[in-house]
């Protein structure tokens, strides 16, 4: 609830036109001035990137009490394997092994702005806004992506659920308390630890 309860407060910083408005129409009234925050992750440094005008910083996600770690969604967000069935599973695994080096850690994370590797290899990131998003894995913590990990699994699918409900929540059309009681009686319905 104390979620849906400050994201509800969030809405009246939104603008009039927050209801109809694209995550196109948001990046770029942000970068155009005319919004002070543009709360999103650093898939979108490239994006911003175009606009040299646009003095842009980053500060790591807000706690809720004073001395508690940040929380960052660190996650795989790509992933590649082999077709057991492969004619080219020599090639396949030479390709693999390459995705894992060194090499395709720094092009990956130097070339596509704002996505990780989640190697071990050391990477000297080159864009400042993504080399300080990087640094949060040292002074934050990483949690799980709940909507994409466990929220979709069963129905009604609770990450669809989470985007209609948020909506709604912003839009002052469901309060904090119906909005927690929505999603958890939709987790009832089948997710097992909720059944027992």
């Amino acid at each position: 609830m104390a979620a849906f309860e400050f994201e509800a407060r969030l809405a009246a910083y939104l603008p009039k036109s927050a209801p109809v408005q694209t995550y196109r129409d948001a990046q770029l009234l942000f970068a155009q001035g005319g919004a002070a925050i543009y709360p999103a992750g650093s898939w979108d440094i490239s994006y911003f990137n175009q606009f040299p005008e646009l003095e842009l910083g980053v500060f790591a996600p807000p706690v809720q009490l004073v001395g508690d770690r940040c929380q960052i969604s660190d996650h795989m967000d790509i992933g590649i394997g082999i077709n057991r069935k492969s004619r080219n599973k020599a090639d396949a695994y030479k390709f693999l092994a390459w995705l894992g080096s060194q090499e395709f850690a720094d092009l990956y994370t130097n070339r596509v702005i704002g996505f990780f590797t989640l190697s071990n290899h050391l990477i000297a990131v080159r864009d400042p806004l993504a080399k300080q998003m990087a640094a949060w894995r040292t002074s934050c913590d990483s949690n799980f992506r709940l909507n994409a990990l466990i929220m979709n699994r069963g129905l009604p699918n609770m990450e669809s659920e989470l985007w209609s409900v948020n909506a709604q929540v912003l839009n002052g059309k469901l309060g904090a308390r119906e909005a927690a009681a929505r999603i958890q009686n939709g987790f009832a319905k089948w997710y097992l630890p909720q059944q027992e």
